[in-house]
């Protein structure tokens, strides 16, 4: 595992994964583990999508119970890092003294794998609303659900209008959310996302992971800053509707 220094203390990814283990219990992950030539040990090529999308779909469904589909076009989440952002929300939550099962949370762009309100409800109970642009990922997302017996905790709600993020997209009727998470964009084009390997200067190590993920996950007009800034802009009109405003800014913690 790489960055582990970055785990919070209570990330059960904080130490290596046992791929022999998980192997032996998961034949279709066991197809991408080979011996690692120069440590000796289980691993698998982590630039291969297909075997990165296998190891998440293993992790979901060996220590959280979940059954999860990824689309082959979809963003592959890394379940480290996912598990990393609940942890630090519940921190903040148990500071405030609301972190019990009345919990309500607002996950903007869910993707098809729909991960963070799965784990969020999964793990914590927490209710969740979960936004997406497109036809397909909210397709996906719903049978996750559905597949996991979630739908009274996790709702998905389809945006139709890609200007819009909050306002004018949250359901009528709720009154105040105790929080708001995103994974924003971090592209303004295709040609970014192209090029990405290219920008990285020298003092940056490769990505680890192969890349993946459709253009509405991607790409947003004015990428990640401007997303941010439209995101700051809907939470003052609602005010107090959103108690905290979570933003993952970064290319964060990889497998």
């Amino acid at each position: 595992m790489a960055m582990t220094k970055y785990m919070h203390p209570r990330n059960k990814y904080k130490n290596k994964l046992d791929f022999a283990s998980l192997a032996a219990s998961y034949p279709a992950f066991a197809e991408y583990v080979h011996t690692g030539p120069s440590s000796g040990k289980p691993t698998i090529d982590f630039s291969d999508k297909n075997a990165v999308r296998e190891l998440s779909r293993t992790l979901l469904a060996c220590d959280f119970g979940l059954k999860v589909t990824i689309p082959s076009d979809s963003l592959v989440p890394t379940i480290p890092l996912r598990l990393n952002y609940l942890l630090w929300l519940e921190d903040l939550l148990n500071w405030t003294e609301n972190c019990g099962e009345n919990v309500h949370g607002i996950d903007i762009g869910t993707g098809a794998s729909c991960v963070y309100p799965l784990l969020a409800a999964r793990k914590n109970g927490w209710r969740m609303t979960a936004t997406d642009i497109r036809e397909e990922s909210v397709k996906v997302a719903e049978e996750n659900v559905k597949g996991n017996n979630l739908e009274d905790l996790i709702s998905i709600v389809k945006v139709e209008d890609e200007q819009k993020i909050l306002v004018g997209v949250l359901p009528e009727g709720k009154t105040t959310y105790d929080f708001c998470m995103c994974n924003p964009p971090f592209f303004r084009s295709d040609s970014e996302t192209n090029s990405m390997s290219k920008s990285r200067t020298i003092l940056r190590d490769p990505p680890k992971n192969g890349f993946s993920g459709a253009k509405a996950e991607l790409v947003a007009p004015g990428g990640e800053l401007e997303f941010v800034r439209r995101i700051i802009a809907d939470s003052k009109l609602l005010l107090t509707k959103i108690r905290f405003l979570i933003l993952y800014i970064g290319e964060g913690i990889l497998y």
